[in-house]
């Protein structure tokens, strides 16, 4: 088995609080803060889904290769739940983490991190 591509990664869940209601329900900007939020990881985004949910929200992933981001928005709330996965010892998740908390106008976040695969 070869080490170099042993699936270790790193995955993060965060909990935005006190969001722009507006953005939250914006399909188009979501996209493209979801896109340029994997660039920022060291991943290529290589495709995207989304569905909007009733009454108000969207639920939105940005597919990498062997990693996502996953966006769940709540506007009714101000607040959007967040999954980051990011495979590779050389990926940056963290700077999605900051990139998407600014953009989102959050007040409050609860972050999580978990480090996953074969150590």
């Amino acid at each position: 088995m070869n080490n170099e591509n042993k699936p270790q990664g790193t995955h993060i869940l965060l909990d935005l609080l006190g969001c722009d209601r507006k953005k939250l329900n914006d399909i188009k900007y979501l996209i493209d803060i979801g896109k340029i939020s994997a660039k920022k990881t060291l991943c290529e985004p290589t495709g995207f889904r989304y569905q909007k949910t009733e009454p108000t929200g969207i639920s939105l992933i940005i597919i990498m290769q062997r990693s996502h981001i996953a966006i769940h928005t709540h506007p009714e709330y101000e607040m959007a739940l967040i999954d980051i996965y990011t495979n590779g010892k050389d990926k940056k998740p963290l700077e999605a983490v900051t990139f998407i908390k600014k953009e989102l106008g959050a007040k409050i976040n609860f972050k999580r991190i978990i480090r996953r695969g074969i150590p």
